[in-house]
């Protein structure tokens, strides 16, 4: 099994808007590294999860209170040696940049996603695991998604590829 023994106590951080496949990328991630896996969801307060389950975006101070609690977090898994890998939609600069800052050791990769498609897999995905995501928060995420820059050296990924697939590209770049 490969280990994070070459890049000890790192972040590695799954970013995408709801439904891009994110969680289930970073928690096999995160078993094949022996990595502590984090979703950044489960970290909304009642208040964020009654919002987005009621089709009411989030705000900026609502996001601020999120990150701080998520960097909380992460600090104390990195603070036990151990590496993290988070998935988290990373929609605005500033607070993936909050996050991104929390390891020098911070590898993130973005997961790109068709609309259509993310459209299909949340209305399949709410049928069945009763997620509090309301599926009408997609087209909001899509406009509040600030683009990567440069300096926050993401790694782009095709989210239509095989679960498998993914994992294999982020692995090779992890330990390359």
């Amino acid at each position: 099994m490969t280990t994070l023994t070459t890049v000890k106590d790192s972040l590695i951080v799954i970013m995408g808007v709801s439904g891009t496949g994110k969680s289930s990328l970073a928690q096999q991630i995160a078993t094949d590294l022996e990595a502590e896996y984090v979703d950044a969801d489960d970290h909304h307060s009642d208040e964020a999860k009654e919002m987005m389950s009621a089709g009411i975006p989030l705000n900026d101070g609502i996001r601020d209170a999120w990150i701080t609690r998520l960097k909380r977090h992460i600090l104390a898994t990195l603070g036990n040696h151990q590496s993290c890998v988070l998935a988290y939609s990373g929609l605005k600069t500033r607070q993936r940049k909050r996050i991104i800052d929390c390891s020098k050791n911070t590898q993130c990769f973005l997961l790109d996603v068709p609309y259509a498609i993310l459209e299909q897999r949340l209305a399949s995905r709410t049928q069945f695991e009763g997620h509090f995501f309301n599926p009408d928060l997609l087209q909001s995420q899509f406009d509040s998604f600030e683009a990567i820059t440069p300096d926050e050296n993401v790694h782009k990924l095709d989210g239509t590829l095989k679960l498998e697939t993914l994992s294999q590209i982020v692995l090779n770049k992890l330990l390359s």
